[in-house]
């Protein structure tokens, strides 16, 4: 999985688990997020940690998402490079590539308030800078 094929995207990498009930529970939002969003601005993805692969292809035939998933089942990119142990955890990934905020456990992903702070979020990361003041990155709630 590499990352960099997203650039100038906002990113939402939503890391999971076939056996983990809030992540399969939020699946469905954010698969409508998905569908949701601006596909020229956005884009949803999903990491699994499942180590059998042929669970993960079961389990999205049975649950039917539009975004694309990864499989990670040595666990090297979830535990190494995100640092994450619990899950659902999501990432929100600038359109640079630059980590811009970590939201653990389940969410309602497709909820107005949700879709509207991503697209503030992007805003915010593709705007010129103005002065040298930093802007406060808004928070999911």
């Amino acid at each position: 999985m590499d990352i960099s094929a997203y650039t100038g995207k906002l990113v939402v990498l939503n890391v999971w688990a076939a056996w983990c009930a809030p992540c399969v529970e939020e699946m469905p939002s954010l698969d409508r997020l998905s569908q949701a969003l601006d596909k020229d601005r956005f884009v949803v993805i999903g990491l699994t940690v499942d180590d059998d692969p042929f669970l993960t292809e079961e389990f999205l035939r049975k649950m039917p998402v539009t975004f694309a998933n990864f499989v990670d089942p040595k666990r090297a990119i979830v535990e190494g490079v995100l640092g994450t142990k619990a899950f659902p955890e999501t990432f929100i990934i600038g359109p640079q590539g630059i980590l811009v905020q970590r939201i653990p456990g389940g969410q309602e992903w497709d909820a107005p308030n949700v879709r509207a702070l991503l697209e503030q979020i992007y805003k915010e990361r593709t705007a010129p800078v103005r002065n040298s003041r930093a802007t406060r990155t808004p928070r999911f709630s």
